[in-house]
């Protein structure tokens, strides 16, 4: 209906009485302020100066509006360079604080669109904007029209939209909250819609839950259990007396026993084991003393060759293995791989032509020689095609026998 009040029928003066300028007020009473002055502290200011100096309202200036926490608001006074005095408002107590003069009563101008797409334009106009005007699409985008509520330009700007999802519960419903904001001048615009999602409600029909006969049954890994027969909603895991969820019940009321979070191990027993004799790997299997869960732990294998192969005699290779679980290390199994023998080596000796193994000097058998090398000269290119030589011959200038005695 008005600014402070919709109507002053006594006729009373309003003191230190500050309301944002819509140009849609009927009655108004107090003084007139812009979105800019609220935003920068100025209004602040004026309610603690009206206040007799003291400090009850406080701001960061620039965003917001005048409370009751956060910063101090100080006036300071620069110059233009036409040497006209300006204000600006600030939360540095180091700048120049200068003496209050209440602002008068506003007074709105008559200015032309200027045609500019800026807060300032050429002739002094500073842009005054009402509160805009959403238009969206699909929530998924928004577009906010800014009207200058002095001069009547106007501005179009698209807005940053997030999502905010509040899933909905069996008993609560839940909302998709779509928030867009936009900024002009140094100013903040905001808007947000809400898409409502309907409660699910329990499940129909309620799950019934045999309570465990033994009220002194203990907790166990495997999941919680009950020492009371009554009917639960698996959504919400609230439980009933009775299976149309009219009756609800506490945990106490079921005897509700939360499930272990952690499964328990009797360390001082050795673990099982799984090593496939295919494999050079083994496998440790702790059990759960509370349920039937197994943990698997992989070994820590290591091998050491500890007989050779000789040329006829097969080595072996040992593998130990352990493995440390909770802080503690549980010995694991131990086996053994053969490591073929590696043959013998035989080579020729030159000064007895045996031919012997150059690893374990063994001769080979004389049924079992290769072929000795042959020991016949080469017959020099002189001599006659179809000229054959006798075992005891010689060739002219070699004296010595062509082969050693016994060859």
């Amino acid at each position: 209906m008005g600014s402070i009040c919709g109507y002053n029928h006594s006729g009373s003066t309003f003191v230190n009485c500050y309301y944002l300028i819509t140009g849609t007020e009927k009655g108004n009473y107090g003084v007139g302020m812009t979105q800019q002055q609220f935003a920068s502290g100025e209004v602040c200011y004026a309610l603690n100066a009206g206040n007799g100096g003291s400090v009850v309202w406080k701001q960061t200036c620039g965003t917001g509006l005048p409370g009751f926490g956060g910063k101090t608001v100080y006036r300071a006074q620069t110059y233009k360079n036409d040497g006209s005095t300006v204000f600006a408002y600030t939360n540095d107590s180091n700048k120049k604080v200068v003496t209050y003069t209440a602002p008068a009563p506003y007074t709105s101008p008559a200015y032309a669109s200027s045609g500019e797409s800026t807060g300032d334009n050429s002739d002094g106009h500073t842009h005054v904007y009402k509160e805009p005007e959403w238009n969206w699409k699909k929530y998924e985008s928004a577009k906010a029209t800014l009207t200058c509520q002095d001069c009547g330009e106007e501005f179009i700007l698209k807005a940053s939209v997030k999502k905010e999802v509040t899933e909905p519960t069996c008993t609560e419903d839940g909302e998709t909250v779509y928030k867009a904001t936009v900024e002009k001048d140094g100013i903040t615009f905001k808007d947000k819609r809400v898409v409502e999602k309907e409660r699910t409600g329990h499940d129909d029909p309620l799950t019934k839950m045999n309570g465990n006969s033994d009220p002194n049954a203990e907790q166990t890994c495997a999941g919680p259990i009950y020492t009371e027969t009554f009917y639960m909603c698996t959504a919400c895991k609230k439980c009933f007396k009775d299976e149309k969820g009219k009756h609800e019940l506490t945990t106490a009321d079921s005897g509700f026993k939360p499930a272990l979070k952690q499964h328990t191990y009797d360390l001082s027993k050795q673990p099982a084991w799984d090593h496939p004799s295919t494999e050079n790997i083994a496998t440790a299997i702790f059990s759960c003393t509370k349920c039937t869960a197994k943990t698997a732990v992989a070994a820590t294998v290591k091998s050491k060759i500890t007989q050779d192969a000789t040329c006829v005699e097969d080595g072996k290779r040992t593998y130990t293995s352990n493995v440390r679980f909770k802080g503690t290390t549980y010995p694991g199994p131990t086996w053994e791989e053969k490591i073929p023998a590696i043959g013998h080596n035989f080579k020729l000796d030159p000064k007895t032509l045996e031919y012997k193994c150059s690893r374990c000097k063994v001769i080979e058998p004389v049924g079992n020689n290769p072929a000795p090398p042959s020991t016949t000269k080469d017959i020099p290119d002189s001599a006659p095609k179809d000229e054959t030589l006798t075992i005891d011959e010689t060739l002219p200038g070699d004296e010595d026998p062509s082969l050693p005695p016994g060859a």
